[in-house]
């Protein structure tokens, strides 16, 4: 098994001399959802297949979501949802800066898909009733007020897919219609303007086009067509320009502000996107190809390089992945259609402090070998009030596709799910539902 922690750095991979910390990225946004391996290929993650596996449901996980302030959800077998870790603008539905004892969220429901982002969390009922609660201006209720308990999000509308990033959200109706809601400072809600106002009732993007899944990063936003077209708006890398660091080269990126839906790699059709926090991005074509562009200064594009990619570029070629999650500023981590979990980026190997790491890695490297996962999720902890959130990415928790949490990296707020506050310097299986 391989022990996968780092440092924190500064832009131009220079260690911060007395600073230690987990460098696994926030891919804070990326939905998740019930899902299983089908018995008549049980080495292929499946997510069209419905969750019969485990004889104790309640403590088998699903699947799990983390932000980059370092709030995590897990979804168990039977509907249910704790949460722990950050709590700040009420993502946790108590008043609390962090808890490190997981508690359940919204009893009375069953939930099927659950995403956390760093202001709100939201959720889709197993009857498609979209939920969600934390900071008011994000919630699509119309309400500037923060919301402790749930409040139903565009009544009497059934949704399938919800991704949620800083202070905005989208999801996309039963129907395939894409909405979104909250702040639109970069153009991330994709309604072909750029506002500071909140936008704070659902509201249509690329009316007319049909719409399969949705990822949000802080300030990014891209979706899948039903016709598995990748689109592309918000705070997105467009330009880029290279200098020279201990003899290698490194790009230093430029954002531009893309208020509408863009098209992306035209011609390839894609079956899973993730946006990452800075506008690193990853997807996963039909043919299980995995590629990603944008800011690439700890690797985390996996290219072998710290260059910047303007579009989509194979990483790890020859083999076929199944979902990957890109943590931005820091590491991305992709799961392979038969289970093994690599990962890549600002997630060197080091244990615990004082311990001299070693360099980024910067091609797709394998996690955890012999176990299987079907889902992961990489995000900080260091809370939202220290400079280290954006340069320090430091945790990461998988579910395995034995229904089993495994988790690693700082655990300064509860973000680990195990009750306490100690870090963890390799990946060990918990459990938040025993602790309920």
């Amino acid at each position: 098994m391989i022990s996968i922690s780092v440092v924190l750095k500064n832009p131009l991979n220079v260690v911060m001399s007395g600073v230690a910390v987990f460098l696994f990225g926030c891919g804070q946004s990326s939905f998740k959802t019930l899902e299983n391996v089908s018995a008549a290929s049980a080495t292929q993650v499946n997510p069209s297949v419905p969750i019969l596996f485990s004889p104790n449901l309640k403590q088998s996980i699903q699947s799990v979501s983390a932000s980059s302030f370092g709030t995590t959800c897990v979804l168990n077998g039977i509907g249910q949802i704790a949460c722990f870790g950050y709590g700040g603008y009420d993502t946790l539905g108590i008043e609390v800066y962090s808890q490190a004892t997981p508690i359940l969220l919204d009893s009375s429901s069953k939930y099927r898909k659950i995403s956390v982002g760093v202001t709100n969390t939201c959720g889709i009922t197993t009857l498609g009733v979209l939920k969600c609660f934390g900071m008011g201006g994000a919630l699509g209720n119309g309400s500037y007020i923060n919301a402790l308990a749930p409040v139903v999000v565009d009544p009497g509308v059934t949704y399938k897919d919800i991704s949620v990033g800083q202070s905005y959200a989208c999801g996309i109706t039963s129907a395939g219609v894409l909405k979104c809601w909250g702040l639109n400072t970069n153009g991330q809600l994709g309604i072909g303007i750029v506002t500071g106002d909140f936008i704070l009732y659902p509201e249509i993007i690329d009316p007319g086009v049909s719409y399969s899944q949705i990822s949000l990063g802080n300030s990014s936003t891209c979706a899948i067509t039903s016709l598995g077209a990748l689109k592309c708006w918000g705070y997105l890398v467009n330009a880029e320009t290279r200098t020279t660091y201990n003899s290698e080269v490194f790009s230093v990126v430029y954002y531009a502000k893309q208020p509408v839906p863009t098209l992306v790699d035209p011609g390839v059709t894609y079956k899973y996107i993730n946006a990452g926090t800075d506008g690193t991005n990853c997807g996963v074509t039909i043919a299980g190809v995995l590629k990603c562009w944008g800011s690439n200064i700890s690797g985390q594009i996996g290219d072998g390089t710290r260059i910047a990619q303007l579009s989509p570029k194979i990483v790890d070629p020859g083999i076929n992945y199944a979902k990957v999650i890109s943590a931005g500023w820091s590491a991305t981590c992709g799961i392979t259609s038969n289970g093994i979990l690599k990962c890549w980026g600002a997630c060197n190997t080091f244990g615990p402090p004082g311990e001299i790491p070693t360099p980024d890695i910067k091609t797709p490297t394998i996690v955890d070998a012999g176990t299987s996962y079907i889902d992961i999720a990489i995000g900080a902890g260091e809370g939202a009030n220290l400079v280290v959130t954006r340069n320090g990415m430091n945790y990461i928790c998988g579910v395995t596709k034995t229904r089993i949490l495994r988790c690693m990296g700082n655990n300064n707020l509860g973000q680990l799910g195990d009750g306490g506050l100690g870090d963890k310097y390799s990946l060990e299986s918990l459990n938040p539902f025993e602790l309920l």
